[in-house]
This record gives structure tokens, C-alpha cells and sequence, in this order.
């Protein structure tokens, strides 16, 4: 429902799909502090190479995102 709202008020379509590519670097941290803070309940890979390739990728996706919409 916010989706559709936000596409609806905002100037693009494009500005909201580029916002909302934010969440995958949300996902990168918040399983990063949740494997730190709470490793019982999840474990993920933290290492060095693993956060560097997933915010690589992150960064890739965010950037089409952007060069596709803007």
C-alpha cells in the first residue's frame, strides 16, 4: 500500500524504485548486527570477502537501478 501511494505522490516512478534498492545495504546490515548481537537465533558469514562481495553486489544492483530509472 505505501508503494503504490509513494509512486503515486512522487515527480518518478524511477526516484521511488531507487530509494526502495536502498534496502538491500539494510539487509547486509541488519544481518551483520544480528550476527554479532544475537548469534543463537541467526549466523550468517561476516567475514571480510563475504560483506565485500554482498555490498559489491548490492552496489551493482543499486546502480542499474539508478542508471535504468534516472
Amino acid at each position: 500500500m505505501s508503494i503504490k501511494k509513494a509512486l503515486a505522490s512522487a515527480p518518478s516512478a524511477g526516484l521511488v524504485t531507487v530509494v526502495m534498492q536502498v534496502q538491500s545495504f539494510y539487509a547486509i546490515i541488519i544481518g551483520f548486527a544480528l550476527t554479532i548481537f544475537l548469534p543463537h537465533i541467526i549466523h550468517e558469514d561476516i567475514s571480510a570477502k563475504t560483506l565485500v562481495k554482498k555490498s559489491i553486489g548490492a552496489l551493482i544492483m543499486f546502480s542499474g537501478i539508478y542508471v535504468l530509472f534516472t
